[in-house]
């Protein structure tokens, strides 16, 4: 969750959402962070409903063509379609080849990443879960327009999203362990990048591979 605490002159916590998927919590001046703790466990059912309205909103298919560049782990690979009854994805180079049909194509290539992700997230969780110690019920691989990925603390969920696959893989494992520390800290206060830093120094320099 991309969250944003705003201390304010008021008497109540109010909750906004910004279209770009930002979570803003204004708070009393002098709020506890058990308080802001326990507002966002509460209302993360609520957040975490209207966070998925947003992003139902965008498109998810997409059109790929001969010699388009696409980007897999932060490298760029050239789209080669190759007309065929098999449907599989090879990887050449800086080349990247796409067996199938004309109608099956986008399904092919986006499964070939979701599998590739489910294959990194898998390898980056098992190598920094153990730091947690917090049980996870589900991760969930998914396309976002608003976030890299979220937690649902009280339920254990995870979910990341599936263009990440694109990005760096330094990105990649930065934004599993910023959701896995979510897991004890659903807030950004000192206490959750303490955690972060602890097991990911450079994770300043991850997060920026990100923009």
């Amino acid at each position: 969750m991309n969250l944003h605490i705003v201390p304010k002159n008021i008497k109540h916590i109010y909750i906004r959402i910004k279209p770009s998927g930002e979570v803003v919590l204004s708070v009393p001046l002098r709020t506890s962070q058990h308080t802001i703790d326990r507002v966002l466990h509460d209302r993360s059912h609520w957040i975490e409903q209207k966070l998925r309205g947003m992003e139902s909103k965008y498109p998810t298919q997409s059109q790929y063509m001969e010699g388009d560049r696409l980007f897999f782990l932060g490298e760029a690979y050239t789209l080669h379609l190759v007309a065929s009854h098999q449907r599989r994805v090879e990887l050449e180079g800086n080349h990247l080849y796409l067996f199938g049909s004309s109608d099956t194509k986008a399904k092919i290539l986006e499964q070939w990443y979701k599998n590739q992700a489910k294959h990194y997230f898998e390898q980056t969780i098992a190598t920094y879960h153990p730091f947690i110690n917090r049980p996870i019920c589900a991760v969930r691989i998914k396309k976002m327009k608003t976030r890299w990925g979220s937690c649902n603390p009280a339920k254990g969920y995870i979910n990341l999203n599936l263009e990440l696959i694109k990005k760096p893989l330094e990105a990649l494992e930065y934004v599993v362990l910023h959701e896995l520390a979510h897991l004890i800290y659903p807030h950004h206060g000192k206490d959750f990048y303490a955690l972060i830093a602890k097991q990911m120094p450079d994770w300043k320099q991850r997060a920026a591979l990100l923009k």
